[in-house]
């Protein structure tokens, strides 16, 4: 989402998160409060009757929020009061404006709408105190991600999986598993995925709903749509029909043909649908990408007695949709510029030389201070503990090692532990330039 440039694109955007939530009266209270009581303070068009406004006087104080830069909401309140200040208004009214403008602001500062480009810069570090009395810098952030509301099905004390979604997801643990020879982590990591999608489906995509409702109305619709969550809410499930159903070979033909049909329709709605999600997800091409594949691996899932890969006929368009999804998430990633630059992530040659240097003296100390005089005239040393000279000295030889190394650690590791790794010297990639080369991080 780009950053608003003036109010109205500011109160737009509010609006369409508000109609998700499906709250149509606050769009109102917002919209009321900003061109009644707000826009003539900013000096814009004043409406003919505070108490009531035409047509005329909303497409007026529309244009005249279209013309007011996103930084005027700063001064929103004291607009706000220099209207009522020149006009008679209720005190009840005056309650509402106030806090449904405070609303608007409160969302346009949460954002960093109200900042200005110089002050994006990360914060000062703060000094972080840890176990012993020690500290450490805390490490400024390199991306700007707003952390979103916990919405994970499950997160909710009133959420729960009901009994025909608990089944699927155990036979789909035990094919997952078990035919396709992955890893349980693996498979916790696309359910936790998969509950991720269920969460957004209902607190967002649904939302509008169960939350116009009141008490015990509102809790039983919310029951009754995670009462109808299942696999197939994701990927629809449609079997092609098969011979021995049908009496003769014409009806079979054009029974699988109307499949056929149901099939591309439901693929192209659920890929929409699936793509929704995406965007509200992450805008991190491989992070969509682990989606992709979860979904992917359901349909696969769903559609194992259909699926045979030497028919083309067999396999569901929604499956080639997301394989198709899945490549065009890929290419982008590869095409696009990292939302970190590489070189952030990285620290000077010179700074890990340093840390070496002072690894390598305090693993030469043989002496440690046992204590001082009172008046601090005095200190006493002891010699060091065997074990702790050894941990110094295998703390300095490890670092020492790693930092002659490339900075791909992750092979690194499994590279050692297989014995493939320092046999013939430092090995380095083609691909490495020489200005991240020295730049190795440890």
């Amino acid at each position: 989402m780009t950053k608003p440039e003036t109010v109205l694109d500011a109160f737009k955007e509010y609006e369409v998160r508000l109609l998700e939530l499906g709250k149509p009266a606050e769009v109102k209270n917002i919209q009321t409060a900003l061109l009644r009581f707000t826009v003539p303070g900013w000096g814009g068009y004043t409406p003919t009757n505070l108490k009531r406004s035409t047509k005329q006087d909303v497409e007026e104080g529309l244009n005249s929020l279209k013309l007011l830069p996103i930084k005027k909401l700063r001064e929103g309140n004291a607009a706000q009061e220099r209207v009522f200040s020149q006009t008679d208004v209720a005190a009840k009214q005056r309650t509402n404006a106030r806090y449904y403008l405070k609303k608007l602001i409160t969302l346009a500062e949460d954002e960093g709408w109200l900042r200005e480009k110089e002050s994006v810069e990360a914060p000062s570090p703060a000094p972080l105190i840890l176990v012993g009395g020690k500290k450490l810098p805390r490490l400024p952030r390199l991306t700007d991600r707003k952390q979103k509301p916990n919405y994970t099905l499950g997160s909710q004390p009133e959420d729960f999986i009901n009994s025909r979604l608990e089944n699927e997801i155990n036979q789909f643990r035990e094919w997952y598993v078990t035919t396709k020879e992955l890893s349980e982590e693996t498979f916790n990591n696309g359910l936790g995925h998969l509950k991720q999608f269920f969460g957004w489906l209902i607190r967002y995509e649904l939302a509008s709903q169960w939350q116009t409702l009141q008490g015990e109305e509102q809790t039983a619709k919310f029951r009754e749509i995670m009462n109808g969550f299942c696999l197939e809410t994701l990927i629809p499930f449609d079997p092609l029909p098969k011979r021995r159903q049908f009496n003769t070979r014409g009806e079979f033909l054009e029974a699988k043909e109307d499949v056929k049909d149901i099939r591309d329709e439901k693929a192209d709605d659920a890929r929409n649908f699936f793509e929704r999600f995406l965007d509200f997800y992450s805008e991190n091409h491989a992070t969509r990408g682990f989606l992709i594949q979860m979904a992917i691996r359901v349909t696969k899932y769903l559609y194992r007695y259909e699926i045979n890969e030497t028919k083309l006929e067999t396999i569901p368009p929604i499956l080639l949709n997301l394989k198709i999804l899945n490549k065009t998430e890929k290419k982008e990633g590869d095409s696009s510029p990292r939302a970190v630059p590489i070189e952030k992530k990285f620290i000077s040659y010179e700074e890990v030389l340093q840390t070496v240097v002072k690894l390598k003296k305090l693993a030469d100390q043989q002496e440690r201070v046992a204590g001082r005089t009172r008046t601090k005239t005095k200190t006493y040393f002891e010699p060091r503990e065997p074990g702790a000279m050894a941990r110094a000295c295998s703390r300095f030889l490890m670092i020492s090692f790693l930092s002659l190394f490339p900075p791909d650690r992750q092979q690194l590791v499994r590279e050692l532990e297989i014995g493939t790794r320092g046999k013939r010297g430092i090995r380095t990639k083609s691909y490495a330039k020489p200005e991240i080369l020295s730049q190795r991080a440890f």
